[in-house]
């Protein structure tokens, strides 16, 4: 089993190169480290103060693979014969839709209340303006969580680059091929980016057989073929493989796999998909190169086409953490975690104090009392909540990062408020009582998890 690497840090708080698991753990019982956790990344501290500097030859990159749904990051050390090795493995999953719902939610309450028979309220001033380089909130928060995680990773490794895996694709005109002229707005980014979109969709294989590898040459080929009446459009084309290609010659997709029907709606599935992921990308991509290099990072982009290169020659599966670390196509890969360390952005809490039921009325018994009050007596009346204003519970929040003692054995996790008192977010674990749980990072907004059998290990 292939574990993460621990992220190495000096008393001093001088970054070091990470060690494997296995040394991390010699060290901690030899009393020379100790382990700490740092926003859930669990990382050693030195007792020793001399300790030579991290060599030129061995220096450390963190490369992304930014998505609309999942991130993948990955920390890695390249030889000098062209290999590399992948030291840690990180997921963001974001957040995005479902930011987008709240706002929808939020938006469709407002409008329910401007159309109910209430009290006459004043318009607010219409003179608000989005600043220079405005983006949606659902957006901004994938931007800002690859960000965040950057500058976290950056306090405990030695990073000296960033490689970004970068692609375009033009959605106006994956839609439609035909368009010309004044109508195309987009750029001349449809031929050199249509074959790498559907390769990338397919997974680098062939949608009939499912063939993939160096061996098997891949090419363009139509669902409805074009004496049928089919267009070159993003949604009518499909990767397959020389032999697939000339058995189907100009029959449609239902025609040639009226025997498969299971496959023939798997592929109907996938050219139903619209490109809302490939417009955020778009968005994102440039916006996020920016705020890179304003920081001051080296930054190195590469295209998809050379991640998909790595994938083959490396040999292993389509994922966001896989992408990160064969952006720029490796030889090999001395060393890659079999699992990589999991991030879910959960956010602060809401604000919201009064909450609305399913119609738009807001919830609480009391409430109706409330506004049938006058105006100079609400102005000095606290209003009744179906929230407490409390959230903590002997100094614990949900989704601090808490440890306790269980039967002689020391238990950490991110803790959750219940009605008896603070229950571990592992389905291993019961519920404790608060005062015996001690809170040892307070909530940074992402919930980190580490894979079962590291977990185990440390």
């Amino acid at each position: 089993m292939t574990h993460n690497y621990i992220p190495v840090v000096t008393y001093n708080k001088r970054t070091l190169a990470p060690c494997h698991l296995y040394r991390a753990t010699s060290l901690v019982r030899k009393a020379k480290a100790h382990m700490m956790v740092k926003r859930g990344i669990r990382y050693l501290v030195l007792h020793r103060t001399n300790v030579p500097k991290v060599k030129t030859a061995s220096k450390v990159v963190l490369r992304i693979d930014p998505g609309s749904v999942k991130t993948g990051i990955a920390i890695t050390r390249d030889h000098k014969d062209g290999s590399r090795e992948v030291l840690l493995c990180l997921e963001i999953q974001h957040q995005g839709k479902a930011i987008k719902g709240r706002l929808l939610k939020r938006k469709q309450n407002r409008r329910n209340r401007r159309g109910r028979k209430t009290r006459y309220r004043k318009p607010r001033f219409n003179n608000r303006r989005r600043p220079d380089g405005w983006l949606p909130p659902s957006i901004l928060s994938r931007l800002q969580n690859t960000i965040t995680w950057v500058r976290r990773l950056n306090k405990l490794l030695p990073i000296t680059e960033i490689h970004v895996e970068t692609n375009t694709f033009d959605p106006q005109i994956l839609r439609n091929s035909e368009i010309k002229g004044k109508q195309y707005q987009q750029g001349p980014l449809y031929r050199t980016n249509l074959k790498a979109a559907v390769l990338l969709r397919e997974g680098n294989k062939c949608v009939y057989c499912g063939k993939s590898g160096k061996r098997t040459k891949l090419e363009m080929e139509h669902a409805v073929p074009k004496s049928a009446g089919g267009s070159d459009r993003y949604d009518n084309r499909v990767a397959s493989c020389e032999e697939c290609n000339d058995k189907k010659g100009t029959k449609s997709v239902e025609e040639f796999l009226k025997r498969r029907p299971k496959k023939l709606a798997e592929i109907k599935a996938k050219l139903g998909m619209n490109l809302a992921d490939a417009t955020h990308m778009n968005i994102i991509l440039p916006q996020l190169l920016n705020d890179l290099r304003q920081e001051g990072w080296t930054i190195v982009e590469h295209a998809a086409a050379t991640t998909a290169a790595g994938r083959i020659t490396c040999g292993i599966k389509k994922s966001h953490h896989g992408d990160a670390a064969v952006t720029g196509c490796p030889n090999s890969l001395r060393f890659m975690p079999a699992a990589p360390i999991s991030i879910k952005a959960k956010g602060r809490g809401n604000r919201q104090r009064l909450v609305c039921n399913k119609k738009g009325n807001p919830r609480g018994k009391d409430f109706p009392k409330y506004s049938r009050l006058p105006r100079h007596i609400q102005a000095i009346t606290t209003p009744p909540s179906h929230k407490k204003r409390h959230k903590r519970v002997g100094g614990i929040a949900t989704g601090d990062y808490v440890s306790f003692t269980h039967q002689g054995k020391k238990v950490q996790g991110y803790g959750a408020l219940t009605h008896d008192g603070v229950r571990i977010l592992d389905p291993n674990w019961k519920s404790t009582k608060a005062e015996w749980a001690t809170a040892t990072e307070r909530h940074h907004g992402h919930e980190v998890a580490y894979p079962a059998k590291q977990r185990s290990k440390i």
